[in-house]
């Protein structure tokens, strides 16, 4: 008898706040349908390397990094073969309306507040996921 093998979803989150990375990497993989990877901070080559290399179903986006900032860094993601295509979710402390505005003419997918409970941010995840195609449901 064969056993179902329930797919993982591949999430990188880029952040410069290792222990927000480390609470949230914690708490999504509990559930036991994602697997997180951490990119701190919007250091490019760190994260298009993640893309190659692990290929994330979505994207977990903070905004106020320093050297750039998510809005920058959505930008590149939109621009680049590797990662045009994927979903982003900005998961941010900021819940300014300018700010949302410019997020969705960058072709985000949602936005999250960190002061959200995990629910709040799974029931997102799993929302995009279903837009895009990639949960059914």
């Amino acid at each position: 008898m064969a056993e179902t093998v329930e797919k993982k979803f591949r999430i990188l989150m880029i952040d410069d706040n290792p222990d927000m990375c480390k609470l949230t990497k914690l708490r999504l993989e509990f559930d036991g349908r994602y697997k997180v990877l951490i990119a701190h901070g919007g250091n490019i080559g760190t994260w298009l390397a993640s893309c190659e290399w692990h290929k994330p179903n979505l994207i977990l986006l903070d905004i106020m990094m320093p050297g750039i900032d998510g809005f920058q860094v959505l930008e590149k993601i939109r621009s680049l073969s590797p990662t045009k295509y994927i979903p982003v979710i900005m998961y941010t402390d900021f819940d300014n309306p300018t700010f949302k505005v410019k997020a969705e003419g960058l072709y985000c997918d949602a936005w999250v507040s960190k002061s959200e409970n995990i629910e709040v941010l799974m029931g997102k995840i799993e929302e995009v996921l279903k837009n895009r195609g990639l949960l059914e449901g």
